[in-house]
């Protein structure tokens, strides 16, 4: 089998998306299933050592294609860079891909490339279409756009969940069978930790062991913040010993709203804020915390709820989402848009110590089911498969 995969995501600082392409591309790249594998974006192909690190050496990327990955980055912005890009690129990546056929091309984050030969996609969620005012008026443009020609161009069709793929059934009127939801993986960095171990990072942050909520995520509109920093003032007012909710994420889109509930809470101690937090920092604090609190709107997966439960701490979050069906019986499932089913949760998060251990058992159990391998593994019975 030969595999072209799209690389894009990995030309920035890696995302959730980015964290996927690299781990596809590891998969592939050392498969015996492959017989040839490449890489490619931006109307070029890229060598193998842009997925070896998390960062990529910009430095070795041509100009040609450093352009495009700026104009790519600006289409939020501006609707020249739209115009630009959805011209120029389809021309030169006709060029580039002239040739080669007798590949399979899987897009791992929609985009699909001007490509004669067989397509897949993977299609994480369907946010800028069913939620638009969550996201800037051009990205929801731009982004609608580029799903709605890869619905008329791929072959197959790959989602992280079930929730969004009979979402996507739905909302476009695929067939069934052209379908298939892969489940992603948590790092092996997120692990069940010792008390001891955590120690030293704990007293950096002023956090004791098992001793406070986490939430983490990019602070934005579609993760409910609003909901749960209602909830958990509630919460809080409850009992003077309440555990205190430690948020992790960086300022996103339309924040601002949040970000001054925040700093109000912040002031009463029921809150506090680290914003940007190391990566090897941030795995002691999930296997540290009393509970992962994350019940988001929306979700094409929701990595932190697994990685909580592979790190041994409980999780809360939504019901009838995509994080339910990763949690399955392993944690509170509560309704996102009630704060008050939310402080539910979290008061039986601080005192059901019984209640507590079994979830978290549950959890480690759960969280085995999902690896890497396994993603690999179905993504290539996904190319072998003809339409």
């Amino acid at each position: 089998m030969k595999v072209i995969l799209g690389c894009d995501p990995l030309l920035a600082p890696l995302t959730g998306i980015g964290n996927y392409t690299q781990q596809i591309a590891k998969g592939l790249a050392s498969s015996k299933r492959v017989d040839e594998f490449k890489l490619f974006a931006h109307g070029k192909f890229f060598s193998d050592d842009i997925y070896a690190d998390n960062k990529v050496d910009t430095v070795s990327i041509s100009n040609s294609s450093t352009l495009l990955a700026q104009a790519r980055s600006s289409l939020a912005k501006s609707e020249l860079a739209v115009s630009v890009y959805s011209k120029v690129v389809p021309l030169i990546e006709k060029v580039k891909l002239a040739g080669y056929q007798d590949f399979v091309f899987h897009s791992p984050n929609f985009i699909l490339p001007n490509f004669s030969g067989r397509k897949i996609v993977t299609i994480h969620d369907l946010s800028t279409l069913k939620f638009p005012q969550f996201h800037p008026a051009s990205r929801v443009k731009f982004v609608n756009a580029a799903i709605e020609r890869a619905v008329k161009s791929a072959e197959h069709f790959i989602t992280d969940t079930e929730f969004i793929r009979n979402e996507l059934i739905h909302y476009f009127g695929l067939p069934p069978e052209k379908v298939s939801a892969i489940p992603l993986a948590a790092s092996t960095q997120y692990s069940v930790k010792s008390e001891g171990a955590c120690t030293q990072v704990l007293s950096r942050f002023d956090l004791h062991y098992r001793g406070f909520f986490l939430f983490v995520s990019t602070i934005e509109p579609r993760k409910n913040l609003m909901n749960i920093l209602e909830a958990m003032e509630a919460y809080a007012s409850l009992n003077k010993h309440y555990f205190p909710l430690v948020i992790v994420g960086g300022k996103g889109w339309n924040s601002d709203a949040i970000h001054t509930k925040i700093e109000q809470l912040q002031r009463k101690g029921v809150v506090r804020y680290f914003g940007y937090v190391e990566q090897h920092y941030l795995e002691v604090l999930f296997s540290s915390a009393k509970a992962l609190v994350f019940p988001s709107q929306y979700e094409g997966f929701g990595l932190p709820v697994l990685e909580a439960m592979q790190s041994g701490t409980p999780v809360l979050t939504s019901c009838d989402s995509a994080m339910s069906e990763v949690v399955g019986q392993a944690g509170i499932l509560v309704q996102y848009e009630d704060p008050n089913d939310i402080k539910l949760g979290l008061v039986k998060l601080s005192y059901d110590d019984e209640f507590v251990t079994c979830i978290t058992h549950k959890g480690l159990n759960r969280a085995r089911e999902f690896s890497w391998k396994k993603t690999v593994e179905k993504t290539l019975d996904v190319y072998e498969k003809r339409a």
